[in-house]
């Protein structure tokens, strides 16, 4: 109810009071289990209140209870590229976790995009756009250049329109 009502920090509290009941592994909607259901209601609500520490929290927890939770991926490897750590070794680990969640989402999108209507296609499409360009911020932090102008030059050819893309691109070369 908090969920469909947008009251997003009471659904991020209902959740965290459900998942910390014993079983609630047994109780779902026939697909998900209550714990993938509570973290991927909370990473939502999260989102929708600007705050990446939990975005990233409870999209690594729905990833420890599904680890090809295709949403989780998508956002967590964004989030974390609006949040880098500042150390050396603690923003090489953030880079590689994005990089790797990214290039996965990108796998199962470029998979569902074979077998789409062209309604779904384009959606799909869009959803690959962004994953090349958290790819391309990715390589942008390392710095490979290189490698972020091919991911951005892939991320236009599928959101022509964003312009953050476009001034990433820019200053690549």
């Amino acid at each position: 109810a908090y969920f469909a009502g947008n009251n997003w920090a009471k659904t991020m509290e209902a959740a965290d009071r459900a998942v910390a009941n014993p079983g609630v592994e047994l109780i779902g909607d026939g697909h998900k289990g209550l714990k993938e259901t509570a973290f991927e209601s909370s990473m939502i609500a999260a989102q929708n209140t600007n705050n990446v520490d939990k975005v990233i929290s409870y999209g690594e927890k729905l990833l420890a209870v599904n680890p090809n939770q295709l949403n989780a991926m998508i956002t967590v490897s964004a989030a974390i590229m609006t949040k880098l750590p500042t150390g050396a070794a603690e923003k090489t680990a953030a880079l590689d976790k994005a990089e790797g969640l990214a290039k996965k989402a990108l796998a199962g999108v470029d998979a569902m995009v074979a077998a789409a209507n062209a309604q779904t296609k384009g959606q799909l499409e869009q959803i690959q756009g962004n994953l090349h360009s958290t790819l391309g911020l990715v390589a942008y932090n390392r710095p490979d250049y290189m490698k972020s102008i091919q991911e951005y030059q892939l991320a236009i050819q599928k959101t022509p329109k964003d312009g953050l893309e476009h001034f990433y691109l820019g200053l690549d070369y």
